[in-house]
């Protein structure tokens, strides 16, 4: 059978029920489940709710939920960090207020591996920059690449 023409909720369920068979090894040793991940992208799942255009399926919170469901089922860590990436996906694709180059440099990455976006805001002094506070993490562009230094009390993925 052609993968596109199995349900994502089915596909959400079988893997579920993969996934409930390692959870307890990532409670244990707080491992990330990135296997989980590299399943998911090859079910088709992490693009679920990213645009057509971007190579995605164009789903919304619903399907998000229901795939996020069956995926906590079986592992509730892999289902969290899923979240996370269908809210950054979704919001890109509804309110685009990216930068173009940054959108499409996350698109493009999602579109060929297992690319997971997160938002890594809440410090230990402020708390999230949400409640107005601004952000003592300094981003410094090094060469090709960032440097970032500051302390982050929690990331979810």
């Amino acid at each position: 059978m052609l993968q596109e023409a199995i349900d994502p909720l089915d596909r959400a369920r079988r893997l579920g029920k993969d996934f409930a068979e390692g959870a307890a090894h990532f409670d244990v040793t707080g491992q990330f489940p990135f296997e989980n991940f590299t399943r998911l992208f090859e079910a088709g799942l992490l693009g679920l709710v990213t645009a057509p255009e971007h190579g995605g399926h164009g789903g919304g919170l619903a399907d998000a939920q229901a795939v996020i469901s069956e995926t906590a089922r079986g592992e509730p860590s892999t289902a969290l960090v899923l979240a996370m990436h269908y809210n950054s996906h979704y919001t890109l694709r509804r309110f685009g207020k990216w930068p173009a180059h940054l959108a499409e440099r996350v698109l493009l990455a999602n579109r060929h591996g297992p690319a997971l976006i997160n938002a890594a805001q809440a410090e230990p002094r402020i708390g999230s920059p949400a409640h107005g506070a601004l952000p003592e993490t300094i981003a410094r562009r090094d060469g090709d690449h960032w440097r970032i230094s500051g302390r982050k009390t929690y990331v979810t993925g």
